[in-house]
């Protein structure tokens, strides 16, 4: 059986059509930790939970070599079942600095978030890396750090890194006219738009990401940044434009989350977005 041509059809979400054809070869004979493992991953995406689980430990006493992605799966299964003390002890297995990264997002799921942080910490000091640095400096924009998260993103070296640290730098400082402008509008009208609501200037807010929507009519994300200043502004546009950007999060959550915190949800949210699609 061709291992990648189901790993495909997992990627893409047919997972009755993967699970079908992996069942067919289990019944010719057709034993590999490999495919057991696949299996686990399509069951547990239909929410056969337990049997994914069985799958997996199946795997596991065949000898699976890749440990580190079969530990993983197990955790989020287990995650999936509501245990998140099951799912920091598959993970735990395995020995590699970086794991505290995924651990850390468990820790956050079950609201232990200072101790969240102090893994992503800990990663860092052991394995310094591009992840590990971007759930620092998000942990520091939520608690409204936004230029220590700026220092931090910057010992990333890494260009992904700078683009976000750009984004936030524009938000707190706004864009001045000396500045080369980019390509890119999130980190530069966007950013610029944050900070003008931020200062009080939905007018000018408002213009900036008007601005973004024209040049982007088909992103959801700039759609929503929009309707949210039009809402704070008291603009009827408001719920016609966050309808738009229903892909990227629903308008009653953004409505609810904006009146009671401001701007702030809209800046942590992008900046989730932009280290998740790092």
């Amino acid at each position: 059986m061709d291992l990648a041509y189901l790993e495909d059809l997992i990627y893409y979400g047919k997972y009755d059509t993967a699970l079908s054809l992996i069942e067919r070869e289990v019944e010719k004979g057709e034993k590999s930790p490999e495919l057991l493992f696949l299996k686990g991953i399509c069951q547990r995406e239909r929410g056969e939970l337990n049997e994914a689980l069985d799958s997996f430990n199946k795997a596991e006493k065949m000898g699976m070599e890749n440990v580190k992605r079969l530990y993983h799966e197990i955790a989020m299964t287990y995650l999936k079942m509501g245990k998140g003390t099951e799912a920091i002890f598959a993970l735990k297995k395995i020995e590699d600095p970086e794991i505290m990264l995924e651990e850390s997002d468990i820790m956050e799921i079950m609201g232990n978030v200072e101790e969240a942080e102090d893994l992503v910490e800990r990663s860092i000091i052991a394995k310094p890396s591009l992840n590990g640095y971007l759930k620092k400096a998000f942990f520091l924009v939520r608690k409204g750090k936004i230029q220590e998260s700026i220092s931090t993103l910057k010992q990333a070296n890494d260009e992904r890194a700078s683009l976000i640290a750009n984004f936030l730098d524009i938000v707190i400082n706004g864009r001045g006219e000396e500045r080369v402008g980019s390509p890119n509008f999130i980190p530069w009208l966007i950013g610029n738009s944050l900070s003008k609501a931020l200062k009080g200037d939905l007018e000018g807010a408002i213009k900036d990401s008007e601005k973004a929507v024209s040049i982007d009519p088909y992103s959801p994300l700039l759609h929503t940044v929009y309707g949210s200043i039009l809402f704070l502004h008291g603009d009827q546009r408001a719920s016609e434009e966050l309808e738009k950007g229903r892909e990227w999060k629903d308008p009653t959550v953004v409505k609810e989350n904006v009146k009671s915190k401001g701007i702030r949800f809209l800046i942590d949210e992008i900046v989730k977005e932009l280290t998740r699609s790092i």
